[in-house]
């Protein structure tokens, strides 16, 4: 019994031993990481990185004797992080950066960085528009829009991602989805004081609208077309061409009163070289309302324009007879 006694208590002391020096070694194995990490900071930041978690791995299974280690290694590691997704940016490597700075979010998270996590989350929607607009550039709209609207959904008061959503969906033809997208643009851009995308925004809802106003005019839609050119006006009031396609349905419906209200509004608006498809409205209209001397100096005023002189010509010579 005494003899067992004596022979527990050696392997009791050998199993510590081997335990302290087993301990001893892997936490020499931690800094070896460690020190293989800094190491490789200036050539090879990715490979540095790796290092690093290695030692945090080491750190963890070692426990509380390593925890001085590992709380130096964690406190710097989203740092690293952040400075390796960025570089990827820098040369323009947009979804590797994507890719890298969600590893520092999580990084930052894991280790309650809340700087460093806010930083990474920022740039987020800026890689997301990126890579969209990279796509949209490309025609490959539907990757696009997966991107752009990743954009917008982290950061929903951006105003140039919705700007080319809105310009994705006029590839599509689909107004609904242009018009809708073009006023959280404008909508945004208020916010940021950002007067060119606001702007650009404006133009392509207007000018859609306008040619669809226009398919519509030419199926005889008539209402539709009118209904689209009250939404263009809302995008611009100031542009001659949506009167005078005013001008042009309402004749076309011996709207003539109608006619000449828009026509007189987009005449005021217009540029000379847009003058005379107006005026030969008016004249239209005019005649409509049996006025015929205003008629006669519309056409006149119209026959200036080549692409109405023939038209023009033949209204005031065979159908009013103008003096």
């Amino acid at each position: 019994m005494k003899m067992k006694s004596i022979v527990t208590g050696i392997l009791i002391v050998l199993a510590l031993l081997y335990s302290r020096t087993a301990g001893a070694q892997t936490l020499k194995e931690a800094y070896d990481e460690y020190n293989a990490a800094i190491a490789l900071l200036e050539t090879d930041k990715a490979a540095a990185v790796q290092q690093f978690e290695k030692a945090v791995a080491l750190c963890e299974a070692i426990g509380p004797d390593a925890d001085s280690l590992k709380m130096g290694i964690v406190a710097n590691l989203p740092s690293l992080y952040y400075d390796l997704a960025y570089d990827s940016y820098k040369n323009k490597k947009m979804e590797e950066a994507l890719a890298r700075f969600q590893k520092t979010v999580e990084v930052a998270k894991k280790y309650g960085d809340e700087k460093t996590q806010k930083k990474a989350e920022d740039v987020e929607p800026q890689l997301y528009y990126a890579i969209g607009t990279q796509f949209y550039k490309e025609n490959n709209f539907d990757k696009a829009l997966e991107n752009l609207n990743e954009a917008v959904k982290l950061d929903p008061a951006f105003a140039r991602a919705w700007l080319v959503i809105g310009l994705i969906y006029r590839k599509k033809e689909d107004i609904n989805q242009v018009t809708a997208a073009m006023d959280k643009a404008i909508e945004a851009s208020k916010a940021d004081n950002d007067q060119k995308t606001s702007d650009q925004a404006k133009k392509v809802a207007r000018d859609f609208l306008l040619i669809k106003a226009n398919q519509e005019n030419k199926k005889q839609n008539y209402s539709q077309a009118l209904d689209y050119l009250n939404k263009a006006l809302e995008y611009d009031d100031q542009f001659s061409d949506i009167y005078y396609l005013f001008a042009v349905i309402y004749n076309k419906q011996s709207k003539w009163q109608d006619a000449v209200n828009a026509g007189e509004k987009g005449l005021k608006l217009a540029a000379p070289a847009d003058a005379g498809k107006i005026q030969f409205e008016l004249g239209t209209a005019y005649m409509g309302l049996n006025q015929n001397e205003k008629a006669c100096s519309a056409f006149r005023e119209a026959m200036k324009d080549k692409n109405f002189e023939a038209s023009a010509k033949y209204y005031i010579e065979q159908k009013l007879k103008c003096q």
